[in-house]
């Protein structure tokens, strides 16, 4: 029975010989035989199973921990050696049929049973280098992202601080940066109201001393000279 490319399953009792046909043998039965000429097997075994054109009741399986379990009554997945000497996947359990007990197992070549899943790893390796090329390149948008209007209020701090309160930053979005951005604007138009507050008290003083006082008093007043107003006063 095939399984796949190079799988197949197999009967074989006690004494370890075959009780059913290797797949192999009945798709190239000359490659078979030429391939366990160079795995040792005597070449009496070799043609007298050329000549029965069967491997049944002639040929022996490979000893392996999987043909033995079979045999001990166990059940079980392992790694075994063939008799082509190629290692495969191997399944096996014992059967039991009247008073014969039998072992059973299904193997395939471990190259193409590990093909799919070499496969599957390959194809989440790229997949793995493309989200990490996507990441790197979305993280560094999100930094710009974010960068960039700190950098705006920043600048925009540094021109408070050098006097200009008529400085004012766009954010252009509506979440929690542009929210930061409004509170900006917000403190400076405050900053500005009050500087021009203080500039419109500073001009009602000085109209009130000059509403009292002669120009050069009040001049003297604005910039602290008040030891000599009295001379100015007979």
């Amino acid at each position: 029975m095939g399984l796949g490319k190079t799988g197949e399953t197999l009967l074989f009792g006690q004494d370890h010989k075959l009780r059913s046909p290797s797949r192999l043998f009945m798709e190239d039965a000359e490659q078979y035989l030429k391939t366990l000429e160079s795995q040792n097997y005597s070449s009496e075994e070799i043609e007298a199973i050329r000549a029965a054109g069967s491997q049944v009741g002639l040929m022996s399986i490979a000893k392996t921990p999987a043909s033995e379990g079979a045999l001990n009554n166990q059940t079980g997945v392992a790694s075994a050696k063939t008799e082509l000497g190629e290692r495969a996947l191997t399944a096996y359990q014992p059967v039991k049929l009247g008073n014969f007990r039998w072992g059973l197992i299904a193997r395939i070549d471990e190259q193409e049973a590990f093909a799919g899943l070499n496969r599957l790893f390959l194809r989440l390796l790229v997949s793995t280098a493309l989200i990490a090329g996507l990441l790197t390149l979305l993280a560094n948008y999100l930094a710009r992202l974010f960068s960039n209007p700190i950098r705006r209020i920043n600048q925009g701090l540094q021109q408070i601080a050098e006097g200009d309160t008529g400085v004012e930053i766009a954010m252009g979005s509506d979440d929690e940066i542009g929210d930061l951005g409004i509170s900006f604007n917000q403190m400076v138009k405050s900053i500005r109201e009050k500087d021009q507050q203080i500039d419109a008290q500073v001009a009602e003083n000085n109209r009130l001393l000059l509403n009292i006082l002669p120009p050069s008093v009040a001049e003297q007043v604005k910039s602290g000279q008040r030891d000599s107003i009295a001379d100015n006063f007979p």
